[in-house]
């Protein structure tokens, strides 16, 4: 197709949503297979969806905190033990550097 002639589509923000939780979950399920614990590191999905869906880490943050706000599955937790690094892999909020997600039931 001609490049000149190609639309470009945008999602619409739930659409946005709707594609980050398909992707974030995927990454999830693959994580608590491999690690055997329902609570995964932040960082180490953000990586995996990261690669998937090309978005920078900023626009990962953000749209984990509004699916966190729809979605009652879904669960951030801050870290118990806190580092340096840690304070630089979590997602700072008002109720500290979360750090763990887990989704499910309770």
């Amino acid at each position: 197709m001609d490049q000149r002639f190609a639309r470009r589509y945008r999602l619409t923000e739930e659409g946005e949503l709707r594609v980050f939780r398909w992707f974030l979950l995927r990454a999830y399920e693959e994580l608590i297979r491999h690690t055997g614990s329902k609570w995964v590191e932040i960082p180490i999905i953000r990586a995996k969806v990261l690669q998937e869906l090309k978005m920078n880490r900023k626009k990962f943050d953000e749209l984990l905190l509004r699916l966190e706000k729809f979605d009652n599955k879904l669960s951030l937790s801050p870290a118990r033990v806190f580092s340096a690094d840690i304070r630089r892999e979590s997602i700072e909020t008002d109720r500290g550097f979360l750090y763990y997600l887990y989704y499910g039931e309770g």
